[in-house]
């Protein structure tokens, strides 16, 4: 069974413009907090896609010493404030040897999409938090939201 992985970025600084505000010290600490609470969780996530941000770089080049070295990464600028649905259409052009997939984006793309796949929750998914779904499709190209179920959301 593949997984899809829908992560927002760590808490960001106010300072600068939008796209390039980096990580703040709450920031830099979730990730430190992230890091020791789900060790193990991206053991299988062999692909990376990340908005191209400084926050969510910054927040994917936090996260990567609990990431596999062999990682496919890619950094997307359709991601930048990205609704659900262009969420979901990076996730389709991924190729079905991708196993398990991690997507870092913004509010409210990630917590549309988590809205979209588990109606039952009503939620914001906050800074430096993660939506762990079970994926039924056989294949990304196929994947639709209805074939993801909400495991867990740390």
């Amino acid at each position: 069974m593949k997984h899809l992985y829908i992560m927002r970025h760590a808490a960001a600084s106010h300072a600068s413009s939008d796209f390039d505000r980096p990580l703040n010290i709450e920031g830099r600490k979730q990730l430190e907090d992230f890091c020791s609470h789900t060790l193990g969780l991206f053991d299988s996530v062999s692909h990376v896609l990340c908005s191209t941000s400084t926050r969510t770089r910054q927040t994917c080049a936090g996260i990567k010493d609990i990431l596999m070295p062999s990682i496919h990464y890619q950094f997307l600028d359709s991601l930048y404030h990205a609704p659900a649905g262009i969420l979901l259409e990076e996730v389709q052009l991924l190729p079905d040897t991708a196993r398990d997939i991690l997507v870092i984006a913004h509010n409210p793309g990630v917590s549309d999409f988590l809205g979209l796949c588990a109606t039952s929750v009503s939620m914001t998914l906050g800074t430096a938090q993660v939506a762990c779904f079970e994926v039924k499709a056989d294949s990304w190209a196929a994947l639709t939201f209805n074939d993801c179920t909400l495991q867990e959301i740390r």
